[in-house]
This record gives C-alpha cells, structure tokens and sequence, in this order.
C-alpha cells in the first residue's frame, strides 16, 4: 500500500454568457487512508473554461503542493509531515474522478487542447520524483495515476463545492453592497430633494444581477426582486422593463409557486403575474391620466407584497453561503 492524491475540479460554465467559473481540489491520503492534507482554490473567471480545465488545476494543485512539502527547504509542520510520508514511501499514486486526464497523464490519449497544462503536470510529476529519489537514494520511486469512480472522490467533491458557495457567496455580498450604497446616495434628505454623489444606477445594478456567472439563480431573483421596488420609487421604466423580462422568463420555469402567510393561510404567486405588472408600470408615459395607465393601488399593494415575498424566499443570508436548491 502507498500514499495517494487525490484530485477534483469543478467547473460552472453558463451556455448564455460563455463565461466559466470553477474550484478545485487535491488531498493527499496516508497508505492507511488518513488524511494529510487538503487544499482547494477557485479558478479565475475566464471564457471557455471546461471541466477538463478545473480537473488540470486540480492536478497542477495537488502536483504543487507535493512538490512544496517534499523540497529540502520544507520547514511548515504541514509540509514536514507530508515530507516524511512521501520520502518514507517507495511510490505514490494520483487518483481522480476525470478519466480523460488520467488517461492523458497515462499516455493513453494525447492531450490536444490542453497540452499546456499536461506538459506543466508532467514537469512537476519529475520533479517531483527527482526531490523523493534524492532524499531515498535508491531512485526507485515513482508516481502513478488512477482512475476512480466519482463516489470514492466525495472529500475532493465537497471540497470544491465548499469553494464555490464561498465564491458565489462573495460576488452576492459584493452586489449587495452596491445595492446599499445606491440607496443611501439617492435617500431623502431633510431639505426634500435627493442627491446622488456616486455613479451608481439601477439599469447597471440590474444588468450585474442578471449577467454575473458567479451569482447562483435563487440570490439572483431576489436582488431583480430588490432592485424592481427601487424602480417602482424611482420611475426608472427602463429598469423596469428589463426587470419584467426576467420575470417572464421565470415564469416559463416555475409556472406556479405556493407560499404560506402569517394565518397559515395556503397562498399561490406566479411570476407571470409580477412580470406583467412590473411591464404595465413600463409603460407608463408622462403627461397622460394616471387613471388610464400604471397600476391601481390594489394592484400596486398585491406587487409590492409579492416583490417582498420573493425576496424572502429566495433572499440570500448576508452572514454565510446559504443556497436553494433551484
């Protein structure tokens, strides 16, 4: 029996923007299947990224990270342990989830588009061979790689879910943020009018909570649910259009939703609903009658409570990553 590294990538790539985001991970197993040290990262944003590219990181991370422990200027306890382990054994054996990268480190199938990254993971690989045969003396030690199932990968997988709620969760309260400081820019002041020092604008904020592939789908219809209402006080139809077809295309998701309310009281919402009156709302031009366009203030009341009621629903905890299964 020998130590092994275990790899994992995960890697998110929204069809519509074509921009990726992903995590990664790598473990390293003792022979008796102790654990020794975990690491995961999260991958920059970039467009095309696959999940054959978070597996790669996956491995150049577990790759780097021996290599770390194993030099001679080791001097962390982390990497000292992992030193004495690596040193101490004859072989150590890669393992992932990914066949066609171990299949690639294997040279059983040429890398092709990702030859950069299998050339990097080969550099390391003798490297890191060369720093354990030099510390053994006997040249005999080798690493190998091996394809294994996804169930037996479930650290490394929960690993780089765990990194990507905590990236996800940060874009979230980094939207948030600005969010809160439109509304104290545009707030009332004692004098009647408002004031607006920052360059900020709902049409902007909106497009931000829509487009960003690192906001996950609940968070993203409570802050078009947030940023709707401050259209409504603002009369910014713009927003308000934009809004609305987010709304029908939610719709076209989740035709129904049933909510309770204080009595316990079974209450249906559809987001059709919402989005037809936040469109009526769009439409509404200066200079006519009130009372032949807009809302009334039942409707007005009835859209204001369901904006609010998503909001709770699909709200997102400011305080930790808390995500819907949607």
């Amino acid at each position: 029996r020998q130590p092994s590294d275990r790899l994992n990538g995960l890697a998110m790539d929204p069809k519509r923007l074509g921009i990726g985001i992903g995590t990664c991970s790598a473990a390293l197993l003792s022979c008796d299947g102790e654990l020794i040290n975990l690491t995961s990262k999260q991958i920059p944003p970039f467009p095309g990224l696959t999940s054959a590219h978070a597996e790669y990181e996956g491995l150049l991370l577990g790759l780097g990270t021996l290599l770390a422990s194993v030099r001679e200027d080791s001097r962390c306890s982390r990497e000292l342990n992992t030193r004495a382990h690596l040193c101490g054994s004859p072989a150590i054996t890669v393992q992932g989830d990914c066949k066609a990268v171990i299949d690639q480190m294997n040279y059983k199938s040429k890398p092709r588009m990702m030859e950069t990254n299998f050339k990097q993971a080969v550099d390391l690989k003798d490297r890191i061979e060369k720093e354990c045969n030099c510390a053994q003396g006997d040249g005999n030690f080798t690493i190998s790689f091996e394809h294994i199932p996804r169930e037996m990968n479930t650290l490394c997988d929960e690993a780089c879910q765990q990194a990507a709620c905590e990236k996800q969760h940060e874009a979230e309260l980094a939207l948030w943020d600005l969010i809160q400081k439109y509304q104290s820019s545009h707030s009332k002041t004692n004098n009647g009018p408002r004031k607006s020092k920052q360059k900020l604008n709902l049409s902007s904020l909106l497009k931000e909570a829509l487009n960003s592939p690192l906001i996950c789908s609940s968070a993203r219809i409570s802050f078009v649910c947030e940023l709707t209402d401050l259209a409504m006080e603002a009369q910014d139809t713009a927003t308000l259009r934009d809004a609305s077809g987010f709304f029908f295309e939610m719709s076209r998701r989740w035709p129904k939703l049933y909510y309770l309310d204080d009595s316990n009281q079974r209450l249906k919402m559809t987001f059709k609903a919402v989005g037809r009156d936040v469109k009526r709302l769009s439409e509404v031009q200066p200079g006519k009658r009130k009372k032949q366009q807009g809302l009334t203030k039942l409707e007005g009341d009835e859209l204001a409570a369901n904006l609010q009621v998503l909001t709770l629903v699909f709200g997102i905890n400011k305080r930790q990553p808390y995500y819907l299964n949607l």
